[in-house]
């Protein structure tokens, strides 16, 4: 089984770990308009958080993180300059 996730303009396709290929969890990183938004939709829809999005030292952006019940790192990010 596999799922196919729209965000934004950028398709992301999911799958289910099987005997050949076991699951593992993995760091996604992606782009959004509004961080903080996103970021409280994750929390809204069961997400664990990593970190509230922040903008650390000469970085450009704002970012946050969150687990998913899978165990999978989501790194949401916005551009600020």
């Amino acid at each position: 089984m596999h799922v196919e996730v729209r965000i934004g303009d950028s398709v992301i396709m999911m799958g289910d770990g099987g005997e050949k290929w076991p699951p593992f969890p993995s760091s996604l990183h992606v782009y959004a308009d509004d961080v903080d938004a996103t970021y409280a939709r994750v929390s809204q829809a069961g997400g664990t958080a990593v970190q509230e999005p922040q903008r650390k030292g000469g970085d450009p952006g704002r970012r946050g993180g969150a687990k998913d019940p899978c165990g999978n790192t989501w790194w949401i990010a916005a551009q600020m300059d």
